[in-house]
């Protein structure tokens, strides 16, 4: 009997999902895992980008071993996919898309060389989509295909993997940031000092642990938000500081399966009257011992707005189709400039920068001028 079904998290399939964050060469095991727990044969990792291929493969379960893949580009079968990826690039991101239902009829599907492929070599039938992000230029998408005996995809088997893929798509998310790290620095804690935010990694209990010389400055200034003796953050307004200890706590108790949340943002108000710290906490594990071995905490990013490094908003801009004039206020708003000094250093009034700000909002989905820095930053990781 499948111990994963509607409306409970398997807490193998979590502490696995996030411990590739800081193990990116977990994925592999993790998406075995993750296949286990929803009843499926295996599963890929896949992006999407402006190449004549439809997709690349960016990690892939056990059950695609390294000659398949090399035979099914070799035979050009990933571009038979074209059409499928050019529905699943109109859907909404999080939403499962199953193989049949991208407006081409089964029994052609089956019969077309990719299927035929993947049946006689993985022994994989019907297959399940879903974008992991918004992005429209380059996307992350996960795949699951189920047992080539079976006719239909379990509805508890799709009610299994709806209840992972915030998480994936989350892990997917900060994963590429320690990623790039890694790959620079070669040490995840060195490499903590090199980001220009504020970066505190905390075990359940709310302890810090591990936090990097911009955390540190934020903590110094005790403008809102401090460390306290017994390393646990502390907010002036208490209710402000019970909202960021429970999402440590609901952070750590998701990587058990006793709770359901990717992420949580917070704001932390400033007695100076500088703009709010924003604070997001996300589950972080590390059975491999690279911070501390068996860790099953949070990872707590805090954003000074008012302190934000030099970055390029030109790759985000792209990235949401931003116009000349948006980009120039963005970047100007990522300064810390108020609406009435965009408007000055411009030469236009403030209602247009209103509408322009607004603009650039909506094409975002950011919901303030604070959630737009934190989108930009993590789109450009503010590496020194």
């Amino acid at each position: 009997m499948n111990p994963f079904s509607p409306g409970c998290v398997s807490a193998p399939a979590l502490m696995a999902i996030y411990d590739a964050i800081t193990e990116p060469e977990r994925w592999r095991t993790t998406l075995d895992i993750v296949a286990i727990a929803i009843g499926a044969a295996g599963g890929g990792l896949y992006i999407r980008g402006p190449s004549d291929r439809p997709y690349e493969f960016s990690a892939m379960s056990s059950v695609y071993e390294p000659v398949f893949l090399q035979q099914y580009v070799e035979r050009k079968l990933d571009l038979l996919e074209a059409p499928q990826w050019a529905y699943l690039n109109s859907q909404a991101p999080l939403n499962l898309v199953l193989d049949d239902q991208t407006g081409i009829p089964r029994d052609v599907l089956d019969a077309r060389p990719d299927y035929v492929f993947n049946r006689n070599q993985a022994g994989i039938g019907r297959r399940v989509a879903v974008r992991l992000n918004a992005i429209p230029s380059w996307y992350d998408a996960a795949i699951f295909g189920f047992g080539a005996g079976l006719e239909e995809i379990p509805s508890t088997a799709l009610g299994s993997l709806r209840l992972l893929i915030p998480h994936l798509a989350k892990s997917v998310d900060v994963s590429r940031a320690f990623a790039m790290l890694r790959a620079r620095y070669q040490a995840a804690l060195a490499a903590l000092d090199r980001m220009s935010v504020g970066i505190a990694i905390a075990l359940p209990s709310g302890e810090v642990i591990v936090h990097n010389v911009e955390a540190a400055r934020i903590f110094t200034c005790a403008d809102g938000l401090c460390l306290g003796r017994d390393r646990h953050l502390r907010c002036r307004r208490p209710e402000q500081m019970a909202k960021v200890e429970l999402a440590i706590q609901r952070a750590s108790r998701t990587l058990r399966g006793d709770a359901d949340h990717p992420e949580a943002l917070e704001v932390v108000d400033r007695p100076s009257g500088a703009y709010p710290f924003l604070i997001e906490v996300t589950p972080l594990a590390d059975s491999g011992g690279e911070i501390e071995r068996r860790l099953a905490g949070a990872l707590v990013t805090i954003i000074d707005p008012d302190n934000v490094p030099p970055v390029s908003v030109r790759r985000f801009a792209a990235l949401n189709r931003l116009t000349p004039a948006e980009v120039e206020v963005c970047t100007l708003i990522v300064q810390g400039s108020s609406g009435a000094d965009i408007a000055e250093r411009r030469g236009t009034t403030p209602e247009t920068v209103k509408s322009q700000v607004g603009a650039i909002l909506t094409k975002t989905g950011a919901r303030s001028r604070g959630d737009l820095i934190r989108l930009v930053l993590r789109t450009v990781p503010p590496v020194q």
